[in-house]
């Protein structure tokens, strides 16, 4: 089933400039598929990406395991994610970001 939806994907997309439709696809890489996702209290993290948690005493970032990343967001830790380069958890975003919470609602502790 997964060959023949991207079967389909890839002869539409490459289809698409003949037909007028627009070319343009954006991808979210923190909306990783299969089992590259960790979905663990209300977070979907793509295990593949490198996640860093920052301290603002310090200004540096120390990398830490993709395991970590939800109880450190819900202690309302800083967490970027240097491979989509996006914050999961920042003030500027909201805690999490909405891209990576599993149901699209807002995160509660």
């Amino acid at each position: 089933m997964k060959h023949i939806l991207l079967a389909t994907f890839t002869a539409v997309f490459l289809f698409s400039g003949l037909t007028g439709f627009p070319t343009v696809v954006t991808v979210t890489p923190a909306l990783a598929q299969g089992g590259d996702v960790l979905i663990q209290d209300g977070l979907r993290l793509p295990r593949s990406h490198r996640y860093e948690l920052y301290n603002p005493e310090t200004g540096r970032y120390g990398t830490v395991r993709v395991n970590t990343v939800p109880r450190s967001v819900s202690q309302g830790t800083w967490i970027y994610d240097r491979t989509a380069d996006e914050w999961v958890s920042h003030p500027s975003v909201g805690h999490p970001s909405p891209q990576y919470a599993a149901s699209g609602r807002d995160f509660r502790r």
